[in-house]
């Protein structure tokens, strides 16, 4: 096998320029057509110094989801990539979101933020740009970023539920409920914002807090199913059954048995 990328090696070097644009535009087709390892078997009879090769093969390994190795070609290519070229953009970018995926968050950031000076308004970009944020405990860079993604003004409430909701799928439920709480101060009416409170306060055990807060939620938003789905959740946890009616223990007068029914049979009114 290395003799075979030997002589291949040597025969882009001998075709000159045009073997080796030859050889980036192959792995180009091949990374756009979904085949990375295919795209980095090809560049690997180009050196590793050249700055277009370090470029797809970080590409290639960032679309096999290798992030360590795409950041590891992307790091020190970018300084020999020419400055606002097509080509450094396009590393930067990709250094910042195998950084993100490799769980480096506070490394991804400045990646992150210069792909956005050029890709403004771009989702993708911007959930992970927040995300990152979020889990470097920046809650007020996230819901910035996150609330221009969207089209809120920043420091409105909709943008604080909008990052609260964030918050809950990276399971920060503190930030979370920070955001929500700042909401209702800026809109006790504003829809969801109980109901994500009350979640959080259910999954903590706080059933009474939860209750109460269902409750408040189905108060602004009569219709909401989710809040009423999770107000009987609590209620059930409080182990709160439905009181019989009086007529309907007078009628009885008895007690349940041990098989959970009563010994009178007439249905409850």
């Amino acid at each position: 096998m290395h003799g075979l990328l030997l002589a291949a090696a040597l025969q882009v070097a001998a075709g000159g320029p045009d073997a080796r644009v030859a050889a980036l535009n192959e792995a180009r087709r091949l990374v756009n057509a979904g085949k990375p390892d295919a795209a980095l078997e090809a560049l690997r009879v180009l050196p590793a110094g050249d700055a277009q090769a370090a470029l797809l093969r970080g590409v290639a390994h960032y679309h096999a989801n290798h992030p360590v190795q795409a950041i590891e070609a992307l790091a020190p290519a970018v300084p020999n990539l020419p400055e606002g070229s097509l080509e450094r953009r396009e590393a930067v970018q990709v250094l910042g979101l195998s950084s993100y995926l490799a769980g480096r968050i506070a490394e991804a950031i400045p990646y992150l933020e210069q792909t956005r000076v050029w890709a403004e308004g771009n989702p993708e970009l911007s959930y992970v740009l927040g995300m990152a944020y979020v889990q470097t405990r920046q809650a007020d860079k996230a819901r910035d970023t996150w609330a221009r993604s969207f089209g809120v003004p920043p420091a409105s409430a909709a943008a604080h539920l909008l990052a609260a909701q964030m918050m809950v799928r990276a399971e920060l439920d503190e930030l979370a409920d920070a955001e929500l709480k700042q909401a209702l101060v800026l809109d006790p009416r504003l829809p969801r914002a109980n109901l994500l409170l009350g979640q959080s306060a259910l999954f903590r055990g706080r059933l009474d807090e939860a209750v109460a807060l269902f409750k408040r939620e189905l108060e602004i938003n009569p219709g909401d199913a989710m809040a009423f789905y999770r107000l009987g959740d609590a209620y059930t946890r409080q182990l709160r059954w439905p009181t019989p009616s009086r007529r309907y223990r007078n009628r009885c007068g008895s007690t349940p048995t041990s098989a959970g029914r009563t010994s009178c049979s007439a249905r409850p009114t």
